[in-house]
């Protein structure tokens, strides 16, 4: 019974969500140092592979969103914010008394927008916990935030719709509706890339929208049904996905261009990142238009490192063997590049089994034999 290899009824294939910061291995190829997966967090360990961050190092919420900036770490989770400053060894609960709507980074801190449905407020957590307020008023109540660059832009459905960019301490209301005009926007109006010229926003309504805003008004908005995947910029060109189709931006509307599988399609300043079941892969451009580059794959990830709580690494240990055991990873090592296979594990004894995750399991068969005497 030690020895056989545990199986699952349901087995769940992670896959990533984003990359939480850019990276360069020892061997100079580059790599992600942190990574959002539907399973939790992933820190690069230095040679290639990757340290399990367990979910239940914050509340146990597998699918949680997180973000980084500097060596502070957020996760976001059923509208609490919780705070690690040790690479996702230990989190705690950001005490705001309101639940967290949304998050972002902007200017080296975190942006969350807090409150209900009433009332919203937008404060900044620097990367040491400390907050502040932003006192600024808005046409309406705001229902998403964008952080990009040096600049916050700050979106609400109304009445009236607007579309507000913060610098600093100011901000520029760059789309206000008129009053009287019903901009037919739907329960919220959330930011989802931005550049130089307007910004792009997620309606959610009645149906489902990617709009385009400037500060003469809508220049576009196309509907789709399930999904919806950027935009980015890759090299000049915008780019989006609608329901699994790949679609190019050409200043007045979408051109549809090819199906893809991608569960992705993230902009992290300058590159652009596209995830496909276990792989995340880079784009850049080529004469055929995107070449996918592999930049990361699931089969890099192993074992957590201990955090010097027992108890809560025990917890950690067996979250890792139960998610490891689903994807048939549990008595392997990890992959050290994002092309290759698992490794056979480096000690055959045990694998990633150790005293502490046996002993309950042995004295558990002691019981189990008593009681069947």
């Amino acid at each position: 019974m030690l020895t056989s290899r545990a199986a699952f009824a349901h087995p769940i294939p992670p896959v990533t969500i984003s990359v939480l910061e850019t990276g360069t291995l020892v061997t100079g190829e580059s790599s992600p140092a942190f990574v959002n997966t539907s399973f939790g967090l992933a820190r690069a360990a230095g040679d290639g592979s990757f340290h399990y961050i367990c979910p239940s190092r914050w509340d146990g919420n597998s699918r949680a969103l997180a973000y980084r900036s500097g060596e502070t770490l957020l996760v976001l989770s059923f509208g609490v914010a919780y705070l690690s400053f040790d690479a996702g060894c230990t989190f705690a609960a950001l005490d705001l008394g309101e639940p967290v709507v949304s998050a972002h980074i902007v200017e080296g801190r975190f942006a969350l927008l807090v409150g209900t449905r009433a009332s919203r407020r937008i404060l900044l957590v620097d990367e040491q916990g400390d907050t502040q307020a932003l006192t600024l008023d808005f046409p309406a109540r705001p229902d998403g935030l964008l952080g990009q660059s040096n600049a916050l832009w700050v979106t609400g459905a109304g009445p009236p719709a607007f579309v507000a960019r913060v610098a600093g301490a100011s901000s520029e209301n760059i789309f206000v509706a008129e009053e009287g005009t019903e901009m037919n926007w739907g329960a919220r109006v959330i930011p989802v890339a931005a550049d130089s010229a307007g910004v792009w926003l997620e309606l959610s309504g009645g149906t489902l929208a990617l709009a385009r805003v400037e500060s003469a008004g809508l220049v576009d908005s196309r509907d789709f049904t399930l999904s919806r995947r950027g935009p980015v910029n890759l090299d000049g060109r915008t780019l989006a996905m609608f329901d699994q189709v790949l679609h190019e931006w050409d200043g007045a509307g979408w051109t549809a261009s090819s199906e893809r599988s991608w569960d992705c399609l993230q902009q992290y300043g300058e590159r652009v990142f596209a995830c496909s079941g276990s792989s995340t892969l880079e784009l850049v451009s080529s004469a055929a238009g995107e070449e996918e580059r592999p930049y990361f794959s699931m089969l890099q990830i192993g074992a957590p490192e201990s955090c010097g709580d027992d108890g809560a690494d025990l917890v950690c240990e067996n979250e890792w063997l139960h998610y490891s055991g689903e994807s048939g990873w549990a008595e392997t090592d990890p992959a050290l590049d994002p092309v290759s296979p698992r490794r056979e594990p480096t000690c055959s004894a045990g694998g990633h089994f150790s005293g502490s995750s046996l002993a309950p399991l042995f004295f558990a068969l002691i019981a189990l034999r008593r009681r069947s005497r």
